[in-house]
């Protein structure tokens, strides 16, 4: 038997105890009142007697009953300190079963969290290995085909974005870029999921770059609607399905919209590289990002190089939003190497 298991049986003696010192006392008390109550009356009727005789035999049976209440009093006193011994050991042992059991749901929380732990390390190991077995294809001597998708659905509301601005921005930067003729830009604006799909199925891009309201894991896609419009959220494990539905998954996700880092690791078995915002980012950022993003790529720089970039001209912002953007990778993925643009 365990100690808490001892400690739980103890307990339940000192309680079955507790009550019979409980019943004693009020045993011991009752008595005491009873005789004490006789002794009154006694003492009534010896002043209220003319006969000396009658006097002195009530005097003697009150003189015996005060005898019998004094000793009831004295066992309930005397009971009375072993209850308060009893409760002081019961409290005591209460306490350290309190303590136990409290040590107990402890380490039952530290081996639920092992195990947790030791189940989710088993997840990641398995998504790596069938992430090893996605090899990114060698980057082939034909344009960088850019599938960018908008969104605006709440273009009248206070949550409008300019994602219109940010594209021309970036069309504009990439007429400039030293291999402009490289990279082909397919712009969707108020996209919906059906658009991304059929964008994936008629450009085969090699970038998808998402711009528009992002949270909670996921992304909000256009309804499509002219007259109601409104946004279709679309959480990440939905997202990397369509993602995966195609014969040539892209090589790059760029997700330029407001928390969308956590949780797209689950993107990574469709997509080799995700670029994402790890806190709200303001819509200038978003902006600025974008433009000195794509413009290194199109100068042939590595993918790291040009998310470097793009933090590097967001730390000049007066926001100063320089560490929202961020990636993650397959393992076998070093981004510092991943060059999409290759010169002819």
């Amino acid at each position: 038997m365990s100690r808490t298991d001892t400690l739980r049986v103890e307990i339940a003696r000192l309680l079955k105890t507790e009550a019979d010192l409980h019943d004693a006392i009020a045993k011991h008390a009752g008595d005491a009142n009873k005789h004490s109550a006789d002794a009154t009356k006694k003492l009534d009727a010896a002043a209220n007697t003319k006969s000396p005789s009658s006097r002195s035999s009530y005097l003697r049976q009150a003189e015996s009953s005060a005898k019998k209440a004094a000793d009831s009093e004295k066992k309930a006193a005397a009971v009375r300190k072993k209850l308060s011994a009893l409760v002081s050991t019961k409290v005591s042992k209460q306490k350290s079963l309190a303590a136990l059991e409290e040590a107990d749901r402890k380490k039952i929380s530290r081996e639920a969290a092992k195990e947790r732990k030791a189940d989710a390390s088993h997840v990641r190991q398995m998504a790596a290995m069938r992430r090893k077995a996605l090899n990114i294809p060698p980057p082939k001597p034909e344009p960088l085909r850019v599938l960018y998708l908008t969104t605006n659905p709440e273009a009248f509301n206070d949550g409008a974005l300019r994602t219109d601005a940010e594209v021309r921005n970036v069309q504009k930067e990439l007429r400039g870029s030293r291999y402009r003729d490289r990279v082909q830009v397919s712009h969707l604006p108020a996209a919906t999921f059906e658009d991304m799909l059929q964008g994936m199925n008629d450009r085969r891009p090699h970038v998808i770059h998402f711009s528009g309201h992002g949270g909670g894991s996921g992304i909000l896609f256009d309804n499509g609607s002219v007259d109601s419009p409104a946004g279709i959220g679309m959480q990440y494990h939905k997202l990397e399905k369509f993602l995966s539905a195609t014969d040539e998954p892209p090589r790059l996700l760029v997700l330029n919209a407001c928390d969308t880092l956590d949780g797209a690791e689950t993107l990574l078995d469709a997509v080799p590289v995700v670029i994402a915002m790890s806190d709200s980012i303001t819509d200038l950022a978003a902006v600025t990002f974008a433009t000195a993003f794509y413009s290194a790529i199109a100068s042939a720089q590595s993918v790291g190089t040009a998310l470097k970039q793009g933090k590097a001209v967001l730390s000049m912002l007066p926001s100063a939003e320089d560490h929202l953007p961020d990636f993650i990778a397959r393992d076998d993925v070093d981004i510092e190497n991943l060059i999409l643009v290759v010169p002819d």
